[in-house]
């Protein structure tokens, strides 16, 4: 009998109840005293109320806090076992577990799917927790940014019964989330011969520095890592330990080989005198090969020049006006064009990726000339999409693409001469099954037309007109006697920078206290993302990015600034948005409006921002500001009312309850989250903010003495000394007074 089933065993002998009542529960991921209750009045009317406080506190509990219990996880799973033998009250408890969780964290309900199908392990339920598990892996792909998610990812999984934990797209999530959280490879000498894992180039962490690596060719193989000319230093993430992937043809057929190694150190691999080629961890290919016969001598590392493709297409969400349908063109990019032409090895650009100074029309005609293969996507007849396709058509009789979503009705005459691949869109997304399809057909697609020599002929124009000749830049070998062009080379340069340099100089503008001159590096991202089309709609982050530097510029004053911030955050429309980071800038622009103002109207829309938020991501930094503006709210009642009394009743009151919501969060922060030293010192700055909200001075002046000592800035320390000073002047007229003691 294992640990586990002791302890169920023991429940079972002191609270026979109890046990009933974690078996009704098992399927919740957290299980609240609301849940709790609900399911022993629900599910079990004969069940006492003492059983909530034996489950509550008994050894197949895991954690406890305020907001609710968490089982041990293999207890949880013998329970959820127990309770699928019962059919009808498995569902009920289902019913009630998925009601009570509607509407929470994706990551919630996700897990509690997972543990309802874990209930019964059959190969059913396995291809069905497979396919769950591969739709975090493909969001994970498509969005680097989803800390949260990943947080989940190696926290929940070891949470889930072993048979599930080694299933393939567990062990790649397992894996990859265990990459970008710590840029250690979960890889080792094992892996030797075999080819890099699929997962490794979008695994890599974002802000993950590159490493300079040696690598030269030597007498018997090649010498990797270790000082080396600079003409044989390449660029590899800098993961721990170093990877790079050769491989060679030689006499016996194909040889892969990845290297592991340790910064500084050098290994040799042997291997035969001839072209070895290089594969980086984020998918970057080089090349080293003999220079001469002779021994030791060997040719610098050279970079492979990958072939280019340009895509033709509409930007952002566009209406198709002959169905009516609005369709998000950018995840058409996003989640089938963009990853079809990188597996089939191009450098993938669209419009808003080129670097140019100017015009954008010089460099676009350029691509529509230059470009190996061209994608034209006609979804929502785009009419510079058509546009467009006609140039390159007139430009270069091959390796033009043409697809197009499904739903369109007719296409011009002459387009129905040129074969349209389609694909199904669902109007705001790509869904993950019809994504692959997509992908993998246009990357087949995209292979067979740069693969052919000579190249077949797909533009009208060309099969029409025989003997008419491709144009030709001056300078440049006609295009008849050269099936491969050239790529045009776009490497980004202080004088033709593009939106991505320049969100880059913006964010360290910001970072360094510049906020006036990353308004001005902002403002004109934004001019450029207009550029790209009519009725391109605004790039949310680009605006929350502006609207923040604006206000915190304070100029040309203070008030001007955080009334053009207000403005620029109304075109995201706060009112409605799920976005938080909306949602926390237009509390906090509303926050120090109302401080530089003394308008009500000010407060009332901070307090709804910050309470919006809260609620939808249930954080610390929206809750500690909720409470303090709750605070405000009640300092600031309108007059001496008795309305108005209970109403700064209430929310004094009700401000304490979110702050110790708020110390659960910081608790748990701290207990699961790997945190550096900035992120920890705003959690602890947080929990004594909260301490002194609920009336704990020792806690308060613990909690913020553990801060300073971590402080990088004394900047940090000045701003939570100042809140918590303005913080003591609200607490100490509460509107408490007012309420009368018992007799009185």
């Amino acid at each position: 009998m294992s640990h586990e089933e002791q302890l169920i065993s023991q429940l079972a002998d002191e609270s026979p109840g109890a046990l009933r009542l974690a078996r009704a529960v098992s399927l919740a991921v957290l299980i609240e005293p609301q849940l709790l209750r609900r399911a022993r009045l629900e599910l079990l009317k004969d069940v006492d109320v003492g059983a909530e406080a034996d489950l509550w506190l008994s050894h197949v509990v895991q954690t406890r806090s305020r907001r609710g219990i968490t089982l041990l996880p293999r207890a949880a799973q013998l329970l959820r076992q127990d309770l699928a033998r019962k059919p009808g009250r498995f569902e009920k408890a289902w019913h009630l577990t998925e009601e009570m969780h509607r509407g929470g964290p994706p990551t919630v309900i996700l897990e509690e799917k997972i543990n309802r199908l874990s209930a019964k392990l059959d190969a059913r339920a396995l291809r069905e927790i497979e396919t769950l598990l591969e739709s975090v892996t493909e969001t994970l792909r498509r969005d680097e940014g989803r800390s949260g998610l990943l947080n989940w990812v190696a926290s929940a999984l070891p949470r889930l019964p072993e048979e599930v934990r080694g299933l393939g797209a567990a062990q790649t999530l397992a894996a990859a989330s265990y990459f970008r959280l710590s840029a250690n490879l979960p890889l080792d000498e094992k892996s030797k011969g075999a080819d890099l894992p699929d997962w490794l180039s979008w695994a890599i962490p974002k802000n993950l520095p590159p490493f300079d690596l040696g690598v030269q060719l030597v007498e018997g193989g090649v010498l990797v890592g270790g000082p080396a000319p600079p003409d044989n230093i390449i660029p590899v993430p800098g993961t721990n330990p170093l990877i790079v992937e050769l491989s060679w043809k030689g006499e016996h057929g194909g040889h892969t080989e990845q290297v592991l190694l340790a910064k500084g150190e050098q290994r040799k691999v042997e291997a035969p005198p001839v072209e070895i080629q290089l594969r980086t961890a984020h998918g970057a290919r080089y090349v080293i090969a003999p220079q001469h016969e002779a021994a030791g001598e060997h040719e610098p590392a050279e970079k492979v020049e990958r072939k280019t493709c340009f895509v033709v297409m509409g930007f952002g969400e566009k209406v198709d006006f002959e169905t009516g349908r609005k369709l998000n063109l950018d995840a058409s990019y996003r989640y089938i064009i963009k990853p079809a032409v990188e597996a089939a090895g191009l450098e993938c650009v669209r419009a808003d990726e080129i670097v140019h100074s100017g015009v954008i029309d010089v460099p676009m005609y350029e691509q529509l000339l230059k470009a190996d293969v061209v994608i034209a996507d006609l979804s929502t007849s785009n009419r510079d999409a058509y546009y467009q396709l006609g140039i390159r058509h007139g430009l270069r009789p091959y390796t033009t693409i043409v697809i197009c979503e499904d739903a369109v009705k007719y296409f011009p005459f002459d387009v129905r001469l040129v074969p349209v691949r389609q694909y199904h869109h669902l109007g705001e997304d790509i869904g993950v099954s019809e994504g692959r399809r997509a992908q993998k057909e246009l990357t087949g697609a995209i292979a067979d037309a740069v693969s052919k020599n000579p190249p077949a002929t797909d533009s009208p124009v060309y099969v029409f007109l025989k003997d008419l000749v491709p144009p030709s830049l001056p300078g440049e070998t006609p295009v008849a006697t050269l099936p491969d062009a050239g790529a045009a080379d776009d490497s980004p340069t202080p004088d033709s920078p593009t939106i991505g340099v320049l969100m880059q100089q913006a964010d360290k503008a910001i970072s360094a206290g510049d906020f006036n001159g990353a308004k001005t590096l902002l403002t004109t991202v934004r001019t450029m993302m207009k550029q790209g089309g009519p009725g391109r709609p605004e790039d949310p982050y680009i605006i929350q990015r502006l609207a923040l530097a604006t206000y915190k510029s304070k100029l040309p004053s203070a008030v001007e600034a955080l009334q053009e911030a207000r403005v620029l955050l109304k075109t995201l429309d706060p009112a409605t948005s799920n976005d938080t980071e909306t949602l926390r800038l237009w509390g906090a622009v509303h926050k120090r409006l109302w401080e530089e103002t003394g308008d009500r109207a000010h407060l009332d829309e901070a307090v709804r921002g910050y309470e919006r938020g809260f609620y939808l991501r249930h954080d610390y930094y929206n809750g500690v500001n909720f409470a303090y503006l709750l605070n405000v709210r009640a300092a600031n009642a309108v007059d001496a009312s008795a309305l108005s009394r209970a109403d700064a009743i209430a929310c004094f009151v009700r401000a304490g309850y979110v702050r110790r919501e708020v110390l659960s969060i910081c608790e748990t922060a701290l207990e699961t989250e790997k945190l550096s030293d900035d992120d920890k010192y705003w959690v602890l700055a947080t929990m004594a903010e909260a301490y002194l909200g609920i009336g704990d001075e020792t806690r308060a002046e613990q909690k913020l003495q553990e801060a300073f000592a971590i402080a990088s800035a004394q900047w940090m320390k000045d701003s939570t000394q100042e809140q918590m000073d303005k913080l003591r002047l609200l607490l100490a007229d509460s509107p408490l007074k007012y309420v009368k003691a018992d007799g009185e």
